[in-house]
């Protein structure tokens, strides 16, 4: 999956980080992917 969307957003010519894009189009879950991102990456939210 990550590929893919790694694909995706070269084929369009937008450099856009996988947890921003994953983050921005999970409706409902968006916080969830937000505190995730922010675990990971040890960056405030």
């Amino acid at each position: 999956m990550m590929a893919l969307l790694d694909f995706e957003w070269a084929r369009f010519g937008d450099h856009v980080d996988d947890w921003v894009f994953l983050a921005r189009f999970s409706g409902l879950h968006a916080a969830a992917w937000y505190s995730l991102a922010s675990a990971a990456t040890r960056s405030p939210r």
